[in-house]
């Protein structure tokens, strides 16, 4: 059966053979903005049981976009995402799949679980259920525990304004030399650490174009599975950027911009 591939085709051929293969992964982390429908759509992949490619006719598609399935949970709060939500999740994933090939939980804006939920979910993460698929969906990476980042495979994909291609290494050091000694106020302070997470961000995946395993098409969005196996200087100093991000609110701005300098002495 041949059907219509929208939005980010080459995930969804990306997902058919993982799925032909057996070969999907009990955690996935999607890291961008308004990929909830798409996010469906690798939903409905995963169990479509006509086709390699979500068919969106058969009563497992269509239920799954109703979302009247018992064997597919979503998680979509419009303010933040509490303890009592994780620990139905948790509920939801202790049982075996009734109509489904296997358990779907899809934790929309995952970055806005509370602290203690959280914790509770990690736990889900260290121990995933056989025959259970999570997928997490965040616009702001920065927000999740690391613990929670480093127990899933990440899709990137790029906010609608980032579309350049980065083609000019001096990009980064310029950026360092003058940008990061600017941190006066918090405001701009952010807006800057906005900018350059963006372009280490853009160095990365350029950097490990070379590795087709790792990367897809850096035009539309890159996979990196998992980013321990593209070690380098900018996903240390990118790790240490986002640290320092999450601190922003009250750390020094001054002890901000030699901690920033201090990271990217790694990049080389």
């Amino acid at each position: 059966m041949v059907t219509e591939k929208r939005g980010y085709p080459e995930v969804l051929d990306y997902f058919v053979s993982l799925k032909r293969h057996e070969r999907i992964a009990p955690a996935y982390l999607f890291v961008g903005e308004g990929l909830l429908p798409f996010t469906r759509e690798i939903v409905q992949l995963c169990t479509c049981e006509v086709s390699d490619y979500p068919c969106k006719k058969c009563r497992h598609c269509q239920r799954i976009t109703q979302d009247l399935i018992p064997d597919y949970l979503l998680i979509d709060e419009e303010t933040s995402i509490k303890i009592d939500q994780i620990r139905q999740a948790q509920q939801f994933l202790s049982t075996k799949p009734s109509f489904l090939s296997r358990k779907m939980l899809l934790i929309n804006q995952a970055h806005m679980m509370t602290e203690e939920a959280a914790h509770a979910f990690l736990k889900a993460l260290e121990e995933p259920p056989k025959g259970a698929v999570i997928i997490l969906i965040s616009s702001r990476i920065d927000k999740l525990f690391p613990t929670i980042i480093s127990r899933t495979r990440r899709i990137y994909f790029p906010h609608h304004q980032q579309r350049y291609a980065f083609n000019d290494s001096a990009r980064v050091a310029g950026f360092f030399s003058h940008q990061a000694l600017t941190l006066k106020e918090r405001a701009s302070s952010r807006r800057v650490f906005d900018d350059l997470v963006v372009l280490l961000r853009d160095a990365l995946i350029f950097r490990i174009l070379k590795d087709k395993k790792l990367l897809l098409s850096p035009d539309s969005y890159e996979i990196i599975l998992p980013l321990k196996t593209a070690s380098s200087g900018y996903i240390r100093c990118l790790e240490h950027i986002l640290k320092i991000y999450d601190d922003l609110d009250t750390i020094n701005l001054n002890l901000a911009s030699q901690l920033i300098l201090r990271a990217a002495e790694g990049i080389h």
